[in-house]
């Protein structure tokens, strides 16, 4: 085949080797087209490979001079290659040889430190993952046997005060259950509840109680909260103070919120209509202005305007006449705001209905340093 193509002048023949004479064999002859190129590329791939080999060297074979993953492994399959056909390509030398060894191992050891390092890693991750579950639990545990003491000791208190401060009792009982479900939780609602059962007793407010009405049917109580009076110590904080509240007489559950008739003031008298349908009450302002108003007591909305009473004076009480014509007063002021009505089906509920949150006082004297825990919503 070289004989024919050297005729035909497509080839040059010295005796030591052969050479492509014109370029039509390499534009025709693909396959050799691709012989050429891979046997070029393998020469400069073997070229590229004693320089680096020499660098290293030169550097007292230090690792820093080896080849990277991609490129050793380039290197080490063209060695291979070489190898198959030492008649074809050059063979790499003895140097080279070490230094693609040496190539290779340091690329199996810097695997088997990350490898180290990820499962040291992953260790440690579990480790601290651990130690935070356990700091939970901890925590949690914690906070929990608090909230059970803290119940315990408040349940202690109002069965320990029912008797001298029976609304104040309720509230600590309420805010007991809150804090924490214990048994001797509930067993303080329990007696409350089951004392004002027995007993008939409402527990109104921890202020006076000043004023009581009857709805016309005997189903509604009205009671009017006043400030204590002045020889009588106060166990409130006159949060009820001037407020109206409807009270169920079957159930004896207070029926929506207390109305703010004089907020921290006095209202002197309250009454329903001869039909149950008006509330009306009586007080006097900061001015001294005396007035007495009137609302729906089904859909709590203000009927009329409050009508003005003897001016500077005290009203002492209203009543309705028997036909519900006529409102006599005895001197004062007096407007009316109605609440929502709501009920409650559960005992912590109908305590907090009745006498809401322990004020930050009854807290202070009873729970000295807890921070309130905001029972009944408060």
């Amino acid at each position: 085949m070289i004989t024919a193509f050297a005729a035909r002048r497509l080839l040059v023949t010295d005796g030591t080797g052969v050479e492509i004479a014109h370029d039509v064999l390499l534009t025709s002859w693909h396959q050799l087209t691709s012989w050429l190129e891979g046997d070029r590329l393998d020469r400069a791939l073997h070229s590229r490979l004693l320089t680096d080999t020499t660098t290293w060297l030169d550097h007292h074979k230090h690792k820093a001079y080896l080849y990277p993953a991609a490129r050793l492994a380039e290197a080490r399959a063209a060695a291979d290659r070489w190898r198959t056909d030492p008649e074809r390509y050059p063979q790499p030398t003895a140097d080279a040889t070490e230094f693609l060894l040496a190539g290779r191992r340091t690329a199996r050891r810097g695997t088997r430190l990350r490898h180290t390092v990820m499962v040291v890693l992953a260790t440690l991750t579990a480790t601290a993952m651990t130690l935070a579950v356990i700091t939970y639990q901890k925590s949690t545990e914690a906070s929990l046997q608090h909230a059970i003491a803290l119940s315990r000791q408040l349940a202690a208190e109002s069965l320990n005060i029912d008797s001298a401060h029976p609304v104040t009792a309720r509230r600590l009982a309420a805010a007991a259950w809150h804090a924490a479900h214990t048994d001797q939780a509930r067993n303080a609602m329990t007696r409350l509840l089951d004392e004002q059962q027995r007993t008939g007793m409402l527990p109104v407010s921890a202020d006076r109680v000043s004023g009581v009405a009857f709805s016309p049917d005997g189903n509604l109580l009205a009671t009017v909260t006043a400030p204590p009076a002045f020889d009588t110590p106060r166990t409130g904080t006159g949060t009820d103070t001037g407020t109206v509240g409807l009270w169920d007489v079957r159930t004896r559950t207070r029926v929506g919120d207390p109305i703010p008739a004089n907020p921290g003031g006095t209202v002197f008298g309250v009454a329903f209509s001869p039909d149950g349908s008006l509330l009306t009450t009586a007080i006097a302002d900061r001015f001294g202005t005396v007035t007495v108003g009137s609302w729906d007591v089904k859909t709590r909305t203000r009927v009329g305007d409050p009508i003005p009473a003897d001016p500077g004076g005290d009203v002492f009480g209203v009543a309705f006449s028997p036909d519900g014509n006529l409102l006599a007063t005895a001197t004062a002021d007096g407007t009316i705001y109605l609440a929502r009505v709501w009920s409650f089906t559960d005992m912590y509920a109908a305590l907090c209905s009745d006498v809401g949150a322990p004020t930050s006082g009854e807290w202070e004297q009873y729970v000295r340093g807890e921070p309130l825990t905001g029972a009944c919503g408060s």
